[in-house]
């Protein structure tokens, strides 16, 4: 009691202790208060005997002497009842300085301590509790012992540790802050059993700090995991107790500060107990065995074991149903299904097994409602975050902060973010799932369940794969690990790379070199970016270096003419620097190409093209020879004094890694960044690398390190000859008439179908699989409406009287081309067509190239983009869909769909598409004019039949 007034205060204090609607004790006291003092007061109230958890309220009332109150509070108390873990019947504990063993004892719990891990024999129980900071000083061998009995089929709880070891597949990464509160995640865990979320905040401890955690694990992105708990005041991908499966044992990894709790708050005292109780093995995940239906070819299943660990396992026929107990179907590929029999399939999932759908879409909804005991809809619901509904089993583990893309997206990574003018299409999902018997997870339903007899159907709508990014991928593993299906740790490109599996020839920059990395005033040329002396990067190590298992040749500028690394013109340069190298001399193949690179005063967007040695007999109706590497901002490349808060996690860089970190002769941390890019055609001899930066009008300066190709040692596809494709070797298309093949700028070709764009950027041809014309365009048009007349200007994104400037980006199965240009100095447009394997993304965007309003002619201005489809091949030879459709499903002959949806705020103009015979006209704007502040969007997407 403080009474902060300068007169002695005579009150009466009561304090009454209730249980419900009973009163416990009550007490009361007559006080003398001296002016500016502190009273302290212990209350004794009878014992209470919990049989079960209690909440008690404990109000204190202060009255005057002529009782009139002053001031009246209650708190909650919490009472425990006696925990009663379940552990194994002996446990082993590697405990030896005795900071738990005491507490152990005390409950009569059954123990073998040991005195060094390399007593933990197999006769021994597999079920193991280390100590806080016992790992740090044990040697790499016993830790990779510790290891190999987890794999073996071990349960092991790994307590706090400051510096934790890597001693696991996962590599482990313990970062942040000490703080006294972390977050319940699931109420069902077992591990947060009897736990609400106010027992999570102030444990009372021995050093009276109340802390409850000190650092948190990173979420992995990839294999089976859970999250118990999430940090305080932290991003949430960081826990505090984590989960991981290691071969076919697991690990519990924790970093609550439990040690210093036991016998001082019952809350660390029984989540202790849970620890105990989850290292009995009949609470471990059922993981079964599991399997994709679909063809062996298909490159989302690699795409899945890639990113998330998915098993390599197909299931092809019916007979092969028996071995498996849960199976992924990617809904698209109706073939899958046909060998396999939807009956059969539908039995199988009766039978108690697990059926994940990956991606039903209007396109395909047929074919999924023949598994269904009722059928379901899609709703169109384009939205970049989602909320929990409901919390299920198959989102154990995954947080409402997991489905809000939103803030990820547009802001912590900005190779993601868009300008306001651009349209941002769906980002967390497409397709909402809605039906009679569908349990939807989160809302919008991107995520739902179906009981179906004893089995289940899991519908898996959200865009985890469209987006490079850690949260989009742990909730797709995560997902997975719920549903029993036991992923692996995906080896990412950058923790594969070893001297071991991989043979490394660096490309000799010598001749190309520009800038030092030392910037002395007695350097012939000047250093890095050119701020002194003292911020350079002279300590970086030269000759050749292995940064993360891969071989570098990092220039050394003392006997290269102080030269040593390639700097492109961006802002605040100093000097004057070129905007592009080119003709990087290569001549040879290579799976993979590492670049090595880094910026300053910013982030710059540039381009690597990798010519291949086809292009001596290129002809224009021919792929590329080329292939762009696009490198984002944040994604792939970020400012080289930002090193080291990348390594330690608190900046993301998902698309490339920290290679080398160290200090400059002032002090501050700096360092560069390892980007690995797959080659699609690692067949073909690369000749040369250019390498194209957009100059002073870029976000910074560039500077290229080294780039290294690398080839596996065994079964390189770039040391075996391959056999051209039969059917793409041999397509000769018939391309439109106005189309020469001099004006072909892109020719996009696959397995499912083939895209020729024009040097303005229309889209002219795309034919299917055997090179039958399927739709053919003249791009962009623009018309000027008056009430007697029509003037026409063809093309008016993509104009013939304009060349727009064309980017070409290939990652993975997805190939990018990005247009930009003006048209008559009036309008300013921007277009990106997304090439993935079964569809094409059309995105468009205009706005006004100055703040003037539109007047006179242009005030009365309509756009529009012809599709024309080839009337051979259309069902009845002409186009027959539902009014206002969305998508519009086009019949093609032997049963063939073409799927077109469009952005539904088309609805500006009448429904924002009309229709004649075979022909569908997109027209995003009529009279309704876009401003430099207020852009016109569009936005469509062509699924085409799946070879």
């Amino acid at each position: 009691l403080h009474n902060d007034s300068g007169e002695t205060r005579q009150i009466q204090a009561i304090w009454t202790l209730t249980c419900g609607t009973s009163v416990v004790g009550q007490i009361q006291r007559q006080l003398s208060l001296a002016p500016y003092s502190v009273t302290r007061q212990k209350l004794s109230f009878p014992a209470i005997t919990a049989t079960e958890d209690q909440i008690l309220d404990l109000t204190v009332e202060l009255r005057s002497r002529n009782r009139t109150a002053w001031f009246t509070d209650t708190i909650y108390l919490r009472i425990f009842a006696q925990d009663k873990p379940s552990p194994p019947p002996s446990i082993c504990i590697f405990d030896p300085q005795k900071r738990i063993t005491p507490w152990l004892s005390s409950r009569r719990i059954r123990f073998m301590a040991l005195s060094d891990l390399s007593r933990w024999k197999p006769d021994m129980p597999q079920y193991l509790i280390i100590a806080p900071n016992t790992l740090q000083k044990v040697d790499l061998e016993k830790l990779k012992y510790l290891q190999q009995r987890i794999q073996a089929g071990a349960r092991v709880v790994v307590l706090h540790h400051d510096n934790p070891p890597n001693f696991l597949g996962v590599p482990l990464e313990a970062t942040g802050h000490e703080f006294d509160t972390c977050a319940l995640i699931d109420p069902h865990s077992l591990l947060t059993r009897g736990l609400i979320q106010e027992d999570l905040r102030f444990w009372q401890n021995h050093f009276n700090d109340f802390l409850v955690q000190s650092k948190a694990y990173r979420l992995p992105k990839s294999g089976n995991f859970r999250a118990h708990l999430v940090s305080g005041k932290m991003r949430l991908d960081f826990s505090p107790l984590l989960e991981l499966r290691e071969g076919r044992g697991f690990v519990l990894l924790s970093q609550l500060h439990i040690q210093q709790a036991l016998g001082h708050d019952p809350a660390a005292e029984r989540i202790f107990a849970n620890m105990l109780t989850w290292l009995n093995p009949a609470h471990s995940p059922h993981l079964g065995n599991a399997a994709a239906v679909t063809r062996q070819d298909n490159p989302l299943l690699q795409t899945l074991h890639d990113r998330v660990g998915f098993p390599l396992q197909y299931c092809t026929a019916a007979d092969q149903l028996r071995r498996f107990q849960i199976l992924l179907w990617p809904a698209d590929d109706r073939a899958a299904l046909d060998r396999i029999g939807p009956a059969q399939l539908r039995a199988w999932i009766d039978a108690g097994n697990t059926l994940i759908i990956y991606q039903a879409t209007p396109g395909n909804i047929d074919a999924v409602n023949r598994l269904l005991p009722h059928p379901v809809q899609i709703r169109t619901v384009y939205h970049d975050q989602a909320y929990i509904q409901t919390f299920a089993p198959e989102i154990q583990g995954l947080t409402h902060s997991d489905f809000l893309w939103r803030g990820f997206t547009l802001s912590a990574f900005k190779y993601h973010a868009k300008p306001a003018h651009e349209p941002t299409p769906q980002q967390v999902g497409y397709y909402a799932i809605t039906g009679q018997d569908v349990k939807p997870l989160i809302n919008p339903a991107y995520l739902g369940t179906m009981n179906v007899g004893r089995g289940k159907i899991v519908f898996f709508n959200l865009n985890s794969l469209n987006y490079p990014l850690p949260f989009a991928l742990r909730i797709l593993a995560g997902v997975l690990t719920n549903c029993g299906v036991p992923c692996e740790q995906a080896n990412t490109q950058q923790e594969e790379m070893s001297p071991d599996k991989w043979e490394y020839h660096p490309v000799d920059l010598r001749p190309y070199a520009n800038r030092g990395y030392r910037d002395d005033p007695q350097s012939p040329v000047r250093g890095w970016h050119g701020e002194g002396p003292m911020h350079d990067m002279r300590n970086i190590p030269k000759g050749r270096q292995i940064f993360r298992g891969v071989l570098f040749d990092i220039i050394d500028d003392s006997k290269n003419h102080g030269k040593a690394v390639i700097a492109l013109a961006g802002t605040k340069e100093v000097g004057i620097l070129p905007s592009q190298v080119k003709d990087i001399k290569v001549g040879r193949r290579a799976e993979r190409i590492i670049f090595l690179h880094a910026s300053a005063w910013g982030r710059p967007g540039f381009t690597y093209r990798v010519w291949y040695e086809d292009r001596k007999h290129w002809i224009p109706t021919e792929p590329d020879p080329f292939v762009d590497v696009q490198v984002n901002p944040r994604e792939h490349i970020h400012d080289w004094a930002a090193a080291e808060r990348v390594r330690r996690g608190d900046e993301l860089l998902p698309g490339a890694k920290v290679a080398w970190v160290g200090k400059d002769p002032g002090g501050m941390r700096g360092g560069v960044y390892m980007m690995i890019w797959e080659n699609p055609h690692p067949e073909k001899v690369i000749d040369t690398i250019d390498i194209i930066s957009p100059g002073k009008i870029g976000g910074g300066q560039l500077f290229v390190c080294a780039i290294t190709l690398a080839n596996r040692k065994e079964k390189s596809p770039a040391t075996q000859k391959h056999a051209p494709n039969d059917q793409h070797s041999q397509l000769r298309l018939q391309l439109p008439a106005d189309l020469s093949p001099q004006a072909i700028a892109c020719h996009i070709r696959n397995h499912n179908y083939g895209l020729v764009l024009d040097k303005h950027g229309a889209i002219r041809l795309i034919y299917d699989a055997a090179g039958h014309p399927l739709i053919t365009s003249n791009g962009w048009n623009m018309q000027l409406s008056f009430p007697h007349a029509a003037k026409k200007f063809k093309h008016f994104g993509t104009a013939r009287d304009n060349t727009p400037q064309i980017s070409r980006n290939s990652t993975g199965h997805q190939t990018i081309i990005t247009i930009t240009g003006t048209h008559k100095n009036r309008f300013r447009y921007q277009e990106k067509i997304i090439c993935n394997p079964s569809n094409i993304e059309l995105q468009a965007t205009w706005s006004c190239a100055s703040d003037q309003p539109l007047t006179g002619d242009l005030a009365n201005v309509r756009v529009y983009y012809p599709f024309k489809f080839t009337k051979t091949y259309l069902k009845n030879g002409t186009i027959t869909t539902t009014p206002n459709a969305n998508p519009i499903l086009v019949q093609l002959t032997g049963g063939r769909v073409i799927t077109v949806e469009y952005s539904p705020f088309l609805a500006r103009w009448f429904r924002g598409y009309w229709m004649r015979n075979n022909q569908i006209t997109f027209s995003p704007f009529f009279r309704q004019l876009p401003s430099a502040q207020s852009p016109v969007q569009f936005y469509c997407r062509f699924t085409l039949p799946t070879h």
